[in-house]
């Protein structure tokens, strides 16, 4: 029991001061667009050559509009992989309170000599749950945040292209329908990449 609640310790302390830093399955399995052709690990940035390449049938304002959602996607993507985190932990956390409230319990019944330090134990991770929560709760509100801006951006692409805004997902006409994904996918996995 002891074990168990030192290592939980450790690794939540380890958390507290890190992030993990998931990496983006299409970033990791598409050379084509997330490794330059010199073979560095760096992330190709758009450039002249390569914007026409992926994102060529759009203006520069289409471009902007695309490269902004792109760039909102990634931090969405990467606002999930941080909220599964720290889902983990809650439930982590959850279990092991449940636990201590019960050897508190079980040790005031008998008197126990360790209450006080299981009392303190129990304090400890009851305060580590309810910051765990609120971190949640606030990834969860910034993440709705994140997807309402992309909706916004989506609708200014659409209506910036003549399109009805208020239809749902990627604009869609005969120069956009894969146009659109490749050069969103684009900035998508160079912002994976390059976000924190």
């Amino acid at each position: 029991m002891k074990f168990s609640i030192a290592l939980l310790s450790s690794i939540l302390a380890v958390c507290s001061v890190t992030t993990a830093s998931p990496v983006y399955p299409s970033s990791a399995t598409s050379a084509e667009t997330s490794t330059p052709a010199d073979g560095s690990d760096s992330p190709e940035y758009p450039t002249s050559g390569n914007l026409k390449e992926y994102c060529g049938p759009f203006d520069d304002t289409e471009v902007s509009y695309i490269k902004d959602s792109g760039k909102t996607h990634a931090k969405i993507e990467k606002m999930f992989k941080k909220l599964e985190l720290v889902s983990y932990y809650i439930s982590f956390e959850k279990g092991l309170t449940t636990e201590l409230q019960q050897k508190v319990e079980t040790m005031k019944q008998t008197s126990d000599n360790g209450l006080s330090a299981a009392e303190a134990e129990l304090k400890m991770h009851s305060g580590i749950l309810v910051k765990l929560e609120a971190e949640k709760q606030e990834r969860m509100d910034k993440s709705l945040s994140l997807i309402d801006e992309n909706k916004f951006l989506m609708g200014e692409l659409k209506q910036y292209m003549g399109l009805d805004p208020s239809t749902n997902g990627d604009p869609a006409s005969p120069k956009t329908t894969s146009a659109y994904e490749k050069c969103h996918k684009f900035f998508l996995d160079s912002f994976m990449q390059a976000l924190p």
